[in-house]
């Protein structure tokens, strides 16, 4: 196929995913800038309070991927249909939903307080944080169902501003004080997720056929699970790795989630456009499409950290943690590989090939013992990571072959949407 054939074949996805990864870089950028405002606006004591917060946040909206998911698939399987029951059903299920699962945390709160070293007060401020959590991923998950990215995307964007503002705000009147901070993880997803949603997919509301089975509560808590151990690489190693280097650890794996963040940007518009395709063929091109653009994304960045690691130095490290400079180039590697990975993945959980649950079980119990044999310097455990990527990228990408060559995905749709409720 000749390049000028394949890009107008393609035009659409390359514009969605133009725009999103645009879109989503400044997201993140702000969302850089959020944590930076905090690290210098708040004493050690308390942004040592919101870190161990953030922590505990950062594990319980991984749910939210899971819900923006299977929303999306649902959505795409009623392309056309009316959505404004459909919206309101699942209002009022998560409403159910997250307050159930918010007060058997709240419940928890004098274990959570002292495991967590966060005061009782700061459970509460995270139990109202993980009700609103629930919500921010159904409008993404329209848009996304809806084969509009960009739109998801501009969610992201608003939902990075409105923590800004509230952050900026939190320091002038209340330095100090980590509840408008901690707040700001979930407020935003008042305004995206419940406030705007009466709003989103409003043409679909003029469907002649309502929307047919309901979501599938099952598949997605097996999603959440494979969301929870593919998010194990870049979270266990902090609590893993030896204290004595732990900071530059830390530094080097703040400069590198760039990299991955960037090349993951792909995914969701992949994901977008797999579930309102119908044919097998054209999923597994844009399957094919997604994965050279992360690979571009990842390497490119990389390269870059290879060539100027003068640059990360001076203008983010602020000449501290140098001895991480050799290792830029090749972690980046190894990240964009990971990207690859959770990219593969999330094409499993579009198929339901929910038994690929068990490889990255194995992965994430293999980080585990690569850290309790080899974690005497910061030479050992970024090979430790090198290792534990490349093993997960092998891995996912034998699964995916086989997979590919085994089924055969039926050209009139994708799997229908059943009911486990």
């Amino acid at each position: 196929m000749k390049l000028k054939t394949f890009v107008k074949n393609n035009l659409s996805f390359l514009k969605n995913v133009t725009g999103s990864t645009t879109i989503y870089t400044f997201s993140a950028i702000l969302n850089y800038v959020f944590n930076i405002l905090l690290l210098r606006g708040l004493s050690p004591e308390a942004f040592g309070e919101y870190s161990s917060a953030l922590g505990i946040i950062t594990l319980l909206q991984i749910p939210s991927l899971a819900i923006s998911s299977a929303v999306t698939k649902f959505v795409a399987s009623n392309h056309g249909n009316n959505l404004k029951t459909f919206k309101k059903r699942i209002f009022w299920q998560f409403v159910l939903i997250a307050s159930t699962f918010s007060l058997i945390f709240y419940l928890f709160s004098p274990f959570i307080s002292s495991v967590g070293n966060i005061p009782k007060d700061g459970v509460l401020l995270i139990t109202v944080v993980l009700f609103l959590s629930f919500f921010g991923p159904i409008s993404k998950g329209i848009f996304y169902g809806l084969d509009n990215p960009i739109s998801a995307s501009w969610l992201f964007l608003v939902e990075s501003v409105l923590k800004i503002g509230i952050c900026i705000f939190s320091i002038n009147i209340f330095p100090n004080d980590i509840s408008l901070p901690v707040l700001a993880c979930g407020l935003p997803f008042l305004f995206t997720g419940i406030l705007l949603l009466p709003f989103i997919g409003r043409k679909q509301e003029n469907g002649n056929s309502s929307v047919k089975g309901k979501i599938n509560f099952k598949e997605m808590f097996f999603y959440s699970l494979i969301y929870f151990f593919l998010s194990t690489p870049y979270t266990v190693d902090l609590f893993l790795v030896n204290p004595d280097f732990r900071p530059a650890y830390s530094a080097l794996s703040l400069v590198e989630k760039v990299v991955y963040y960037a090349a993951i940007s792909v995914t969701s518009v992949m994901f977008s456009k797999i579930a309102n395709q119908s044919k097998a063929k054209k999923r597994k091109d844009t399957l094919i499409i997604s994965s050279a653009l992360t690979l571009f994304i990842g390497f490119s960045i990389s390269i870059f950290y290879g060539f100027f690691p003068e640059l990360i130095s001076t203008y983010i490290l602020k000449g501290d943690y140098d001895v991480i400079l050799p290792y830029l180039a090749p972690f980046g590697i190894g990240m964009t590989l990971y990207a690859l990975s959770y990219l593969i993945y999330n094409y499993f959980i579009f198929i339901n090939f929910n038994s690929s649950l068990l490889y990255i079980i194995f992965t994430s119990a293999l980080q585990v013992v690569l850290f309790i044999f080899r974690n005497d310097s910061l030479e050992q455990v970024v090979q430790n990571q090198m290792i534990l990527f490349l093993v997960l990228f092998i891995g996912s990408l034998i699964l995916l072959i086989t997979k590919l060559r085994k089924r055969n995905l039926d050209d009139t749709g994708i799997e229908p949407v059943t009911s486990t409720m």
